[in-house]
């Protein structure tokens, strides 16, 4: 593993400071882990990402200084609807290795700025998918999360709740079901509009209508 002001890199892992022009990742950390995607957690994160693929935490204050470990633990994901770049799509069938497409999909949900990537590529934001065991989990981390948790989210980042719904209401219980269509019907205008609605007790399709603003 190499250590140097504002990089790790090894075999299969690489970090660096991200040095793009987008205002909302600046001060964050470009992480790529042979998956062909680059994460941009903030620097705070940085040391719990090591530790899962098995590198000393410590390299995450000599790369990028125990200031910035401190100061940058809470940096803002772009919320939906803040700029018209800004989506909600699907990983694909394989989860996060297999590359992601816009609208809903049922088990699969992120939020993805269409060129905040490299070269102007599409760029993972925030997201969440449903493993082959029926585990939910984080795109940033790869950690296991709740239901709640990611309805929580969601909110934070002004995703309607019928996208939400659209994703997850398999995975949620009658009464859950119930406070989500409440929510949908009575609670904010940006659930309304073109999207359908299925019932508590509809099959549930593979694709959702979804398309983002």
């Amino acid at each position: 593993m190499t250590i140097r002001r504002g990089s790790i890199s090894g075999p299969g892992f690489k970090a660096t400071s991200y040095k793009g022009g987008d205002a909302a990742f600046r001060g964050r950390i470009a992480v790529e882990r042979g998956s062909g995607m680059v994460e941009f957690p903030s620097v705070a994160q940085l040391p719990r990402i090591l530790r899962e693929e098995g590198i000393a935490t410590s390299a995450a204050e000599q790369a990028f200084g125990r200031g910035r470990l401190k100061a940058n633990g809470k940096d803002p994901i772009p919320k939906f609807g803040s700029a018209g770049r800004v989506k909600i799509g699907h990983f694909g069938d394989a989860g996060f290795v297999a590359g992601f497409a816009a609208g809903t999909r049922k088990g699969s949900l992120i939020l993805f700025d269409t060129k905040g990537g490299e070269h102007g590529a599409a760029k993972i934001l925030w997201g969440v998918t449903e493993d082959a065991t029926g585990i939910l989990r984080n795109f940033t981390s790869n950690r296991e999360t709740t239901l709640k948790n990611v309805i929580a989210k969601a909110k934070g980042l002004n995703i309607p709740t019928q996208v939400v719904y659209d994703a997850f209401r398999h995975m949620m219980d009658a009464k859950m079901r119930k406070e989500m269509l409440v929510s949908i019907y009575h609670g904010g205008k940006k659930s309304a509009g073109k999207m359908s609605l299925a019932g508590p007790d509809d099959d549930e399709g593979e694709e959702g209508g979804y398309e983002g603003e």
